[in-house]
């Protein structure tokens, strides 16, 4: 009998639901019979996968994958797949509450505010505008990209995307220079891979419209150069919202966080703990997926969805 195990997820969840199937995970040592893995934030690698020499899948409990090895898996031939449906729409709205929030600059009034109560009803921040008069830039047009840019022109907002893998059928733009040069709003909803690890760098940055802001609800990673992205915010008025950073868990280590702490750029950056997929519906559908494919794996011996 296929027995699985998660390293760091919903382990009585998996006893309730797999109860013939579930076994306890241990932190040490070669652990045999085990078929099947649940993770969240382990690092899936060889010296991991030694520890199981029966192992024949990796259901990663998320969207993002960048924390399996998957030229480690394929040389061990295990499966591995992601669950990148759970939370489409969480991640979709907290992006637009970003852009609602910047737009009608709520961050910088209540900032200036709080230093001086004589701007009531202060009407001097001047980049606050209406929707049509803002083009938001999607970078990624996938399940997530996508939903951002549906929800974006519904509301009102101009749209572009570059995504050089999708069909994107509204507002395609071919160069990613271009994005940056004429968005007011670019904000990244790519996999953090090696195309993509550091993507934010000095040359990205200066590309970037003055008093533009930038959303990173995708991957810590992918923010390669920090000093730029200050210089940005401190000399050229550019706003940032993040909702991962690159040192994390560690954030206390984090720049970004350190200036955010301290309330340096008067509301114009932000930052939330990799939150924008949360909430009980996605927690709950998060669940239903991992069901989905480990009933298909144990009857089939395949993933519904395999990444590898």
């Amino acid at each position: 009998m296929a027995l699985i195990a998660t390293t760091d997820g919903p382990a009585e969840w998996l006893e309730r639901e797999f109860p013939e199937h579930c076994c306890q995970w241990h932190s040490t040592g070669v652990l045999r019979g085990i078929e099947l893995l649940l993770v969240h934030q382990t690092q899936v690698d060889l010296p991991l996968l030694h520890r199981l020499p029966d192992l024949k899948g990796v259901i990663r409990l998320g969207v993002g994958y960048d924390k399996v090895d998957l030229n480690a898996c394929l040389q061990r031939g295990v499966s591995v797949t992601n669950l990148p449906g759970y939370c489409t729409e969480e991640v979709a709205l907290s992006t637009l509450a970003f852009v609602m929030d910047w737009v009608r600059g709520h961050g910088e009034l209540e900032a200036n505010l709080k230093v001086d109560p004589a701007r009531w009803q202060n009407h001097l921040l001047a980049r606050v505008r209406g929707l049509k008069d803002v083009r938001v830039g999607v970078i990624g047009a996938g399940r997530i990209g996508s939903k951002v840019m549906q929800l974006a022109a519904t509301l009102g907002f101009q749209i572009c995307a570059y995504d050089p893998h999708v069909s994107v059928p509204e507002g395609r733009v071919d160069r990613l220079e271009t994005l940056l040069q004429t968005a007011d709003v670019v904000s990244l909803h790519v996999p953090l891979q090696a195309e993509t690890a550091g993507l934010i760098d000095a040359a990205f940055i200066s590309q970037m419209k003055d008093d533009a802001l930038l959303i990173n609800t995708a991957r810590g990673g992918l923010l390669g150069d920090v000093n730029a992205l200050l210089d940005g915010i401190r000399h050229r008025g550019m706003s940032a919202c993040f909702d991962v950073l690159p040192e994390e868990p560690d954030i206390a280590q984090s720049p970004l966080f350190q200036h955010w702490l301290q309330g340096t750029y008067a509301g114009r950056l932000r930052i939330t703990p990799h939150n924008a997929f949360h909430s009980a519906q996605s927690a709950e559908q998060l669940l239903a997926d991992a069901r989905q494919e480990l009933v298909h794996f144990l009857q089939n011996g395949t993933f519904v969805s395999p990444i590898l």
